[in-house]
């Protein structure tokens, strides 16, 4: 087996997997969607195999052997959005690139931006 490719690790049905950045061949088939979900679209019943697509092309690089069906069967309403997250965050699509992380505020500000303090 050849060396893994870094990316952030998902637990999917008690397993841990390595999601991969994206490859080109990704973005291409995937682009479209992706900017929309980054442009905070809601998620509707008919996105569900693109989104699963673009999971299962992330866990595909360092795992080859993942079904459709192991995904249909583990992925949900409640993981499905947290998962692509983590896909986008491996890609460096939104969100902190792999192994950097964002703070989730700055000193003195709550997590919306706004001052901490009362005036």
């Amino acid at each position: 087996m050849s060396e893994p490719i870094p990316g952030v690790e998902v637990v999917i049905g008690g397993q841990t997997f390595t999601a991969a950045p994206l490859n080109f061949k990704a973005l291409r088939q995937y682009g479209q969607m992706i900017d929309e979900f980054g442009a905070g679209r809601k998620t509707k019943m008919s996105d569900l195999p693109l989104l699963l697509g673009v999971i299962a092309a992330s866990l595909r690089r360092n795992h080859p052997d993942m079904t459709d069906e192991f995904l249909d069967e583990n992925v949900d309403t409640v993981n499905v959005r947290p998962l692509l997250e983590k896909v986008m965050q491996a890609s460096g699509v939104g969100g902190a690139p792999a192994g950097e992380q964002k703070p989730v505020a700055e000193p003195g500000q709550t997590a919306t931006g706004t001052s901490a303090s009362s005036t």
